[in-house]
């Protein structure tokens, strides 16, 4: 029989239709807040006036109402609130929010995005903090049991110290010592993948404590947390403390934090990539056609199994009518084709972007990295910037160098400062040029130093000008880097000292240049009176020493008279008894 050539066969096109998903099918911009309304409610009044209701809380007349309207304008998609002191669970009536009060978690289930949602109030670390220990622990056997495709969302008074301790949950922006009570709620963190963005740099902009003390003492602390998945991390993420809340407390005592996450969900690209994972990789000793034909054998089970289920059973008993196995055949052969070319283009896009991000080592990063210390993780976020940014990394090296000499931890400000970069928040590494010559004209010491860093980083975008502003009041201050330490929460959070403050920064530095004066002039006269005390003191030991001396000779000299006329009159003596000698002889 005569061989029949094989002829090209185009892809079915029957019942084809073209359908252009975009790149982003949902996006989401989630407002999220954390707040405690009634932290360390009393019931005692002070003398002559009534016991306060034990069970206050969000029951103060109007206080829903002014939280809910704030929440409105705001656009806040979730907060939790600590403390509310409401006297039952349940779902409370509103036109705007739907209100639930209860000790569980709550679970939101939309089509692309579930969300398990965590609200808590950590009890006080007593004793050995048995108490605190088994409140963490549970917390984190409940969250566990959540959807598997769930994200967790956590909003928290943690009544704990976290920041000298730095991992991917907890970062070092305005660090606090991290106490017994901060370690188990840094270890739930880590146990459930969250991260608390208002301590990191990169996303947490103005002050960062959320708790004041009402002793009147001036304690701050950084207690309240919004936790988001450490998943987020690359998302627009972006947290601040909301000191203009009004919670109608008769005192200062917890600021609501403040979150927000944008991102969007690329349904398309993740179906291929989950569809690509399913396939399975290959054992190292199968050769490439066996491969080959595991993917179709997998890929035309799966695209094919919906078509024929209503006719598997007629085409394995070969009673199909009207189609012969030649057709049936010509089929498969033609989808063959079709899925062969969508893999070989899926494929070939693999390996364009297996060309872009080339991540061999190179020199001038090891260098980099030995040089300042870097880790692991540092070195590969560099690779992702040369890979991005290949013409300008001479130039970004250098830039991030000046940041890298005068901060606290020097892999975590290059991973920070390189993922603004790359990820578009800002254009450029910060200059550090202007800031490194007001060091040096102020002998600024290590901790401003450090804080000229992030007002450097953190006003990026219009740093020229808060340079200038910064030069000025420092040149006014006494103290270069007290001053400079002081006034940076304020540069810090986007503004800048008013006139006023600069004047009161002038008169305090001439009340202390008179101080000093006053003190160096006072030492001065100190130091010259005790000299002078000394030289008396040395010029009378010496005339006691003379007149000593003189003393002494002039008791020598009587002595030798003595003995002189001792002498004299031995001679006499001697002479007058020769004299009587001789008269009594004549």
């Amino acid at each position: 029989m005569q061989a029949e050539g094989i002829s090209k066969v185009a892809a079915p096109v029957a019942g084809l239709q073209e359908v252009n998903l975009r790149p982003m099918q949902v996006a989401y911009n989630l407002h999220l807040v954390s707040l405690n309304v009634l932290s360390m409610f009393e019931t005692d009044a002070p003398k002559g006036r009534k016991q306060r209701v034990p069970q206050a809380g969000m029951l103060v007349a109007g206080k829903k109402d002014v939280l809910r309207e704030q929440f409105s304008r705001a656009q806040i998609w979730a907060a939790g609130l600590q403390e509310t002191r409401l006297p039952a669970s349940g779902v409370l009536p509103d036109r705007d929010f739907y209100i639930l009060n209860t000790a569980a978690t709550v679970q939101v289930e939309a089509p692309r995005l579930s969300i398990t949602i965590l609200v808590a109030r950590c009890p006080r670390y007593l004793g050995e903090g048995q108490e605190a220990r088994e409140f963490w622990d549970s917390r984190a056997q409940e969250v566990c049991n959540r959807p598997e495709q769930s994200e967790l969302i956590a909003m928290i008074d943690s009544n704990s110290h976290v920041g000298s301790v730095h991992t991917e949950a907890v970062g070092g922006l305005d660090p606090e010592e991290e106490n017994e009570a901060g370690a188990l709620f840094h270890t739930f963190l880590l146990r459930t993948g969250l991260m608390a963005p208002s301590t990191f740099p990169e996303y947490h902009t103005g002050q960062s404590w959320t708790w004041v003390s009402a002793r009147g003492d001036d304690a701050r602390y950084r207690l309240d947390f919004v936790c988001i998945p450490q998943s987020w991390a690359d998302f627009n993420i972006s947290s601040r403390v909301w000191t203009e809340f009004e919670a109608l407390q008769a005192r200062d005592d917890h600021y609501p934090v403040w979150a927000q996450a944008v991102f969007g969900r690329a349904a398309p690209v993740q179906g291929f990539t989950d569809s690509f994972n399913r396939l399975g990789l290959p054992h190292w000793t199968v050769d490439v056609d066996s491969h080959r034909d595991q993917v179709y054998h997998r890929i035309l089970r799966d695209k094919l199994m919906a078509s024929f289920a209503t006719v598997r059973a007629d085409l394995q008993a070969g009673q199909m009518p009207g189609i012969g196995v030649e057709s049936i055949s010509l089929m498969v052969r033609s989808f063959q084709v079709w899925v062969w070319a969508e893999l070989h283009d899926h494929l070939t896009a693999a390996a364009h972007i297996a060309e872009a991000t080339n991540f061999k080592r190179d020199e001038k990063i090891d260098r980099f990295v030995e040089e300042h210390s870097l880790s692991e993780a540092a070195r590969c976020r560099l690779v992702e910037l040369r890979v991005r940014r290949k013409a300008e990394q001479d130039e970004d090296l250098q830039k991030l160098a000046q940041h890298l000499c005068i901060c606290a931890d020097r892999s975590f400000t290059a991973i920070s400062l390189v993922k603004k970069v790359v990820q578009g928040r800002i254009d450029d590494f910060p200059d550090m040029t202007r800031a490194v010559a007001i060091a040096e004209r102020f002998q600024l010491d290590e901790a401003s130093l450090r804080k000229l860093r992030d007002i450097v980083e953190k006003r990026a975008e219009d740093l020229a000008v808060v340079l200038a502003h910064l030069e000025e009041v420092l040149a006014a201050a006494y103290s270069p880097s007290a001053t400079l330490v002081k006034v940076a929460p304020t540069l810090l959070s986007g503004e800048l000292l008013a006139p006023e403050e600069i004047e009161v920064l002038k008169l305090e530095a001439r009340q202390q240049a008179r101080k000093e004066e006053l003190k160096r002039k006072a030492q001065k006269k100190q130091k010259k009176e005790k000299k002078e005390k000394k030289a008396k003191k040395k010029k009378s030991s010496s005339g006691s020493e003379s007149s000593d001396s003189s003393g002494s000779s002039s008791s020598s000299s009587s002595k030798k008279k003595r003995k002189q006329k001792e002498k004299k009159a031995k001679k006499a003596k001697k002479k007058d008894k020769k004299s009587k000698k001789d008269k009594k002889s004549k």
